[in-house]
C-alpha cells in the first residue's frame, strides 16, 4: 500500500509540476500581467532529522510569483508566492501562500527571503498508546497542520528568463499557531525559475 502512495505521490507531483510549468511559459498577457515568475525545484525533505523519522525521502515543489502588489510598497515591495509541495515517500505534503522579498546581491547572484503560512497533510500528534508508539517512529508530530513558513534562498540569473538556485524551507507552529508537539520541517533543495515575458 505504502509503495502505491509513494509511485502515486512522484507521478502526480512530475505531472503537476510539467503541466503547470507548460501552461504558465505560454500564458496569454493577460495572466503574464499578474505573475512574474515560476518555480520547480527537489528538495530532500527533513534533511536534518537525526531520528530519520521522515528523511530519505524527497519533496517536488511549484511556485508561482506574483508582480510585486502597489499595495504592499509600505514593506518593502514583496511579491506573493503561492506553492506546492508534493512528497515522494508518501510523508507530509503542503503548500500554501508567502509574501516574498527579492534582491540583487552582486552581479547576477540574488537572494530572497519568504515568511508565509503552509498547510500540510502531516501528523498534528500522535495518539497514546502502542498505535501512537508506532507513528512517532517514522511521521513528524508537527502540532498543526496551519504552519508558519520561513525561507531562504540564493540564486543566479543564467540569462533575462532563465535562474537557478539553491532554497531552504523551514516549517512550524513557533509554539504561537498551537501547543505541544512542534518538531518542525525542513527542506533543503534546488530549484529552477523561469521568469515570464
Amino acid at each position: 500500500m505504502k509503495l502505491i502512495k509513494t509511485s502515486s505521490a512522484f507521478t502526480r507531483s512530475i505531472g503537476v509540476g510539467l503541466a503547470a510549468g507548460a501552461l504558465l511559459t505560454a500564458a496569454p498577457p493577460a495572466a503574464a500581467g499578474l505573475l512574474d515568475e515560476v518555480w520547480v525545484g527537489g528538495y530532500a525533505h527533513d534533511f536534518d532529522d537525526s531520528q530519520h523519522k521522515e528523511s530519505g525521502t524527497a519533496e517536488i515543489e511549484f511556485e508561482a510569483d506574483t508582480v510585486q502588489p502597489r499595495f504592499l510598497h509600505f514593506i518593502g515591495w514583496p511579491s506573493i508566492a503561492l506553492t506546492a509541495a508534493v512528497n515522494t515517500g508518501g510523508k507530509t505534503d503542503f503548500g500554501g501562500v508567502a509574501l516574498v522579498w527579492q534582491r540583487r546581491l552582486i552581479s547576477r547572484l540574488s537572494g530572497s527571503v519568504q515568511f508565509g503560512l503552509d498547510v500540510n497533510d502531516g501528523v498534528v500528534s500522535a495518539p497514546p498508546g502502542p498505535a501512537g508508539d508506532e507513528l512517532r517512529k517514522d511521521r513528524l508530530e508537527l502540532g498543526s497542520n496551519l504552519l508558519f513558513r520561513e525561507a531562504v534562498g540564493l540564486d543566479w540569473a543564467l540569462d533575462r528568463r532563465w535562474r537557478v538556485g539553491a532554497q531552504f524551507i523551514h516549517n512550524s507552529t513557533g509554539q504561537i499557531l498551537a501547543h505541544g508537539p512542534n518538531e518542525g520541517l525542513n527542506e533543503l533543495g534546488v530549484r529552477v525559475g523561469y521568469r515570464l515575458p
